[in-house]
């Protein structure tokens, strides 16, 4: 009878797999950056605010803020512009790539793809602005215009002139349009549809805010005009220009006395607003700091604003509603996950590694971290470094502080504790014969510290700091130990230099990412990381399991440690694996085991899951999930099969304790959980898989079938507690072992669940039986 059920259960088990990745989630995590603030726009019930390409509203009644993204209620990723129809209450979203979101005053979503499904061979369709009249909707583009019906979104009128259309607007009985760079307007009665219905006004372009019948704001380049007009016998404009404010505005709104004109800065002291009367008269300057404003028309004059500090109003000033998000006003990049604290350090960049497109605003700019804890971000700027943006962090093993070693684009190497820089070795001190380039830094399995660079120097490109002085309260230059490994050094440019230490062999690989450079092994005699000796290998070409060579890399970007011992390669020509133990052999060849789908694609980054799957990410072929062993893809996610923002992925990092990846692109910071299943009502239909967990099975056991966040208590046959877990929507993963990470015996393991901190059934969910 048993042999009936196993039996059984080896045929359940690859349909629960496929079941398995067949689910999943996908969180997006936005950015609060103030110098990156964009709009603001008081919707009545609703503030609305767009800021680093992330909408949010705040709702006035329950103080509540919402993030709108593709992975809650929009339809798209890159937001570019927002705007408010006051008379039928709904808001315009618009996207990088022309498509059109309406969210309703009910919060129903409408999609208008209607610009971005035009069919053009050459131009640009981009949406340039919006604006509104009685029952229409107008959009301009790069390629023409569309005039939307609002009762319906329907598309009205559509102008495809193949020629740029930078704003469009009703004012009066005429139409304005800006096109060519040119002010041109035309009789609404004339039914103006292509470039000849309209005349040349030979004014400066411009954006059209109507103030009245016959006049209008011109937001323009270095000013804001205030723009009257009249109309001649033959059917021509007089046009009367008077200039409001002699710099470039921002936005402009109508508030319930007239008008407000932001003109932000990312400098905080040249910010300031002005409000005008109904007239669009009467301007008042007011610095109101780095922050913008706004006051919905309709209502009681309240003013709201964005700053550094959250949203706020001119009734409580003192009480601000500020997003969960990262504030980074850098470019985010790099991240490390402690495993210890279960804490994600995310830090900017000075580079876009690989392809070092930053300006020296990025190389001069001080370190911008933001540390995750699962589930607030939280800003952790380090004190007392230089202005030079740093590399990642490295955490040393099983330190649950909140110390963390990283590198700078000046050839820096710091150790931060709480922040605050402890330890700082340049190149006149311990990391002598070093330059400005990037060093790279790891761990071995016995915490020691390894640190890399692509020096100027030949005769010490490897330095470590043995682990008994990492903890140290003083580390002196002589502690770290020297070692003259050759291939290494190269100042030729700033790419993305690679340390890889393998586990339990404890093998170091590396390379500086320069053009065609090798990869490089070495091992120190007997673990020995005080004498300074050491074997080295170094591979220019590679051959795979195959007999096939992997050879003509370009660049080298990414070196990364599975937990098999094995180290996994990715480079401008494609993914391996290797064990670098293998390089010593002497008794066979060295070969890798590539992964065919991926031959010819850029690899920028590999992060190694606690299912020891490898999560790949290209330079433009989005993400890659892969076996253990490297031979087959699982998955593949772009932007046509999931929320991401970019098939382009700068970095990805892997989230051991609930089996997540997080995901940095050049516009998003993204999380996807690989085994999320949607929550139960119940706890009627609990069951894990595999079961039984045979002596062969290394992944991790899977409960599903939960309630949101759930606790998950694991209990041995005499009652006592074995692990206890929390739920990701109504799943929750477990590895077979007890809270001090030992495997479990042979035995049934009985599983109790409830509610947040709601008491434990008397009754288990289901059992697991694990066969060691």
């Amino acid at each position: 009878m048993i042999k009936k059920i196993l039996a059984l259960l080896l045929l359940v088990l690859p349909l629960c797999m496929q079941a398995q990745f067949g689910t999943g989630k996908w969180v997006i995590h936005p950015r609060y950056a103030i110098n990156a603030a964009q709009n603001v726009i008081d919707a009545g019930d609703k503030v609305y605010f767009l800021v680093s390409n992330c909408l949010y509203s705040l709702d006035k009644a329950t103080k509540v803020i919402t993030n709108h993204n593709k992975a809650t209620d929009l339809n798209d990723v890159l937001i570019t512009g927002i705007y408010y129809n006051y008379d039928k209450h709904y808001l315009v979203v618009t996207y990088d790539d022309s498509n059109i979101d309406i969210i309703k005053s009910d919060g129903t979503v409408l999609n208008l793809p209607a610009v971005k499904d035009v069919v053009l061979a050459v131009t640009s369709k981009s949406i340039t602005d919006v604006s509104f009249a009685p029952g229409k909707m107008y959009v301009s583009t790069l390629y023409g215009w569309l005039q939307f019906n609002d009762n319906d979104f329907s598309v009205a009128k559509s102008a495809v002139w193949k020629r740029p259309v930078h704003a469009i607007a009703e004012v009066g009985k005429f139409l304005f349009i800006n096109l060519y760079a040119n002010f041109y307007y035309a009789p609404l009665s004339d039914d103006p549809m292509t470039p000849a219905d309209f005349k040349t006004a030979y004014i400066a372009e411009g954006k059209y805010i109507p103030i009245d019948a016959n006049s209008f704001f011109l937001k323009k380049a270095g000013s804001l005009d205030r723009v009257s007009f009249s109309e001649n016998s033959d059917g021509s404009l007089f046009f009367t220009i008077n200039t409001a404010v002699g710099a470039t505005a921002t936005n402009v709104q109508r508030t319930p006395s007239g008008f407000i004109a932001n003109f932000f800065s990312t400098n905080a002291a040249s910010c300031y607003y002005y409000t005008f009367d109904t007239q669009g008269l009467n301007g008042v300057k007011t610095s109101g700091g780095q922050a913008l404003y706004s006051c919905d028309p309709q209502g009681d004059g309240t003013m709201w604003n964005a700053s550094a500090q959250g949203l706020s109003s001119s009734a409580d000033p003192a009480t601000h509603y500020k997003p969960n998000a990262v504030e980074i006003s850098g470019v985010p990049f790099w991240m490390t996950y402690n495993t210890a604290n279960g804490k994600l350090y995310l830090t900017s960049t000075a580079d876009y590694i690989p392809l070092d497109k930053l300006s020296s605003a990025y190389y001069n700019a001080y370190p911008e971290v933001c540390i995750y804890n699962g589930s607030t971000w939280e800003s952790h700027n380090p004190q007392g470094t230089a202005k030079s943006n740093i590399y990642g962090a490295v955490i040393a093993p099983g330190d649950k502080t909140n110390t963390y070693w990283t590198t700078t684009r000046l050839g820096l190497v710091y150790k931060i504790v709480d922040d605050v820089v402890k330890n700082a070795f340049t190149s006149t001190s311990a990391m002598a014969g070093w330059v400005a380039r990037r060093p790279c830094l790891q761990f071995d399995d016995m915490g020691n510290l390894w640190v890399m660079s692509t020096s100027m120097s030949t005769t010490a490109t490897v330095k470590v700091l043995p682990a008994a002085k990492v903890n140290s309260a003083n580390i002196a230059a002589s502690d770290w130990k020297i070692y003259n490994i050759p291939h290494l050094a190269d100042v030729n440019d700033f790419k993305r230099s690679s340390l890889a230490v393998a586990k339990g062999s404890n093998i170091k690989v590396g390379t500086n990412g320069c053009y065609n450079q090798p990869l490089v092994f070495w091992k120190n005699n007997d673990n020995n990381v005080t004498d300074g000796q050491c074997d080295y290998r170094v591979f220019s070409a590679l051959t795979d399991q195959n007999g096939k060579s992997f050879t003509n890399w370009t660049y080298n970007h990414a070196l990364v440690a599975d937990s098999t011992g094995n180290v996994v390669y990715g480079s401008t020509i494609g993914l391996v694996m290797f064990n670098p133990a293998d390089a010593f052999a002497a008794d066979k060849p060295f070969t890798v085991t590539q992964l065919d789908e991926l031959s010819g694609i850029e690899v920028t980054t590999i992060a190694v899951d606690k299912q020891n799957r490898k999560w790949v990410g290209t330079i433009g072929s989005g993400i890659y999930l892969v076996s253990p062993d490297c031979k087959t893809v699982l998955k593949h996610f772009t932007t046509d099969n999931s929320p991401l923002s970019s098939n382009e992925i700068y970095y990805l990092c892997c989230n051991t304790s609930n089996n997540s990846v997080f995901i940095v692109t050049p516009s998003s910071i993204m999380q996807y959980y690989a085994d999320y299943t949607e929550s139960a009502s119940s706890y009627s239909n609990v069951y894990a898989y595999p079961n039984p967990v045979r002596p062969d099975f290394t992944g991790l056991i899977t409960i599903t079938g939960l309630m949101e966040n759930s606790t998950v208590v694991i209990k041995d046959a005499n009652g006592k507690i074995v692990k206890q877990l929390t739920s990701t929507g109504g799943m929750a993963t477990w590895d077979g072992c007890d809270s001090n990470g030992e495997r479990l015996p042979t035995g049934s393991y009985a599983v109790y669940a409830a509610q947040g901190a709601a008491s434990l059934p008397a009754k288990p969910c289901t059992k697991v039986m694990i066969i060691k």
